[in-house]
């Protein structure tokens, strides 16, 4: 009995532990089964978050293409649309000049006609004037005419000079108005016009030729100062200076010369004298020579 017992519990322990390696292999291969379908469900998940990566942003680079597209087409809509209200506000604008420059020929249509209604009557009233005063004149060229023959020889003279003819008549009553006064120019005859306009133009001719000297003056001034600064070159601005000392000097000189007297003496030869030049420039030599008043400058003048 006591052989069977531990036989038993033998056997039990066999089966316990028979039992814990099929457990510990049942664990075992659930966590295996677990692993592999947790793998699997992983690898679905990060193909189908690829899959979606992938799906949105080929979205959105078909947004982005749609969207270049349609802004490229919106411009161009716009541009057509543009250029269609322009020719369409051109073509008003074009109706509303036409319609404008129509409006402004009438109106100056109107203004020239009404214009030249005006000139014509003026025109008229002038001429008519005009024929008037010919006949007028014409009378009294003839009534001159009838005076004349008064005359024994037929010709006036004296106080009645003026008489002659209209136009002396004319020039002799504008005598008498005062100096800078003159009478209505429609009055005055064409030959008193003439010798008005000839004086006017003297007095410019006048005036011109003025005003031509004093240019023709300075430009001479300009071509002697340039001629003078080609040939003095940097000495040119001595120049002044050097002119006013020699007018000073050549003062002196003949201030000196005016107290003077006469000396008793002979000169000698003409080449003798240093200081003495054969070509016209004795006063420079010598106010060049008296600019002091020492003994040995005057002893090389003597």
């Amino acid at each position: 009995m006591v052989v069977s017992i531990y036989e038993v519990i033998h056997d039990v322990d066999v089966e316990k532990a028979r039992f814990r390696r099929k457990l510990l292999a049942a664990v075992r291969i659930q966590s295996r089964v677990r692993a592999f379908i947790l793998a699997r469900r992983y690898r679905k998940a990060r193909v189908e978050r690829r899959v979606s990566a992938a799906t949105r942003i080929a979205a959105r680079f078909r947004a982005f293409r749609q969207r270049q597209k349609f802004m490229k087409q919106r411009k161009a809509m716009m541009r057509c649309q543009g250029n269609v209200l322009c020719r369409q506000i051109r073509r008003a604008f074009l109706k509303v000049k036409k319609d404008t420059v129509t409006c402004q020929a009438f109106v100056r249509r109107f203004l020239a006609t009404t214009w030249f209604a005006r000139v014509r009557t003026a025109r008229r009233t002038l001429e008519d004037n005009v024929d008037a005063i010919r006949e007028l004149i014409h009378k009294y060229n003839m009534d001159a005419q009838e005076f004349k023959e008064c005359f024994v020889n037929r010709s006036i003279s004296g106080p009645f000079k003026h008489l002659a003819t209209f136009e002396d008549y004319e020039i002799s009553q504008t005598k008498q108005y005062p100096a800078g006064v003159t009478p209505d120019a429609g009055t005055l005859p064409k030959l008193q016009s003439a010798v008005d306009e000839l004086k006017k133009l003297k007095k410019e001719n006048a005036e011109l030729q003025a005003k031509l000297a004093q240019t023709t003056a300075e430009h001479h001034g300009t071509e002697e100062e340039k001629e003078w600064k080609e040939k003095l070159g940097t000495r040119y601005e001595e120049l002044p200076e050097m002119i006013q000392k020699l007018k000073v000097d050549l003062h002196r000189v003949t201030e000196e010369a005016k107290q003077s007297l006469p000396l008793p003496i002979k000169l000698q030869h003409q080449y003798q004298y240093r200081y003495y030049s054969l070509y016209g420039n004795t006063l420079l030599h010598i106010a060049s020579g008296t600019r002091s008043t020492s003994p040995i400058t005057w002893s090389k003048m003597c």
